[in-house]
């Protein structure tokens, strides 16, 4: 099973480092802090072009997605890279693992969903 990680920082390096542990073939993803493997690339996931070549090269059967401006207030005063980042590069990951069959699992922090009341909708 090829596993991709998008965004090794400090929960998808832990992930990636896990995986990798007990054999699984796991590729990774950096923004900011290179990596040097040669399982990790560097990816802008707001660069359209360059999500859909990395997909496609590495053609994972799973890919988990963990790449994120998690500073909250980095969000708040930079609303324009946060929503490129979160929203749109979350949806450039998810549209081309699906165009390669692979399943996409998205990790959110608990900043907003705690897990205390369940059953969210996104208008809350």
């Amino acid at each position: 099973m090829k596993i991709l990680i998008i965004g090794c920082g400090l929960l998808g390096m832990k992930l990636y480092e896990n995986l990798r542990k007990e054999k699984y073939d796991v590729y990774g993803t950096f923004y900011e802090h290179p990596i040097e493997n040669d399982h990790c690339f560097r990816l802008d996931i707001t660069k359209i072009p360059d999500v859909n070549h990395l997909i496609n090269k590495i053609s994972s059967d799973i890919i988990v997605h963990t790449s994120a401006v998690t500073n909250v207030d980095e969000c708040e005063r930079d609303r324009k890279k946060a929503s490129s980042v979160n929203v749109q590069g979350t949806r450039n990951v998810a549209y081309a693992g699906g165009k390669i069959g692979a399943t996409v699992v998205y990790i959110s922090t608990d900043y907003v969903f705690d897990g205390e009341q369940g059953f969210y909708k996104e208008a809350e």
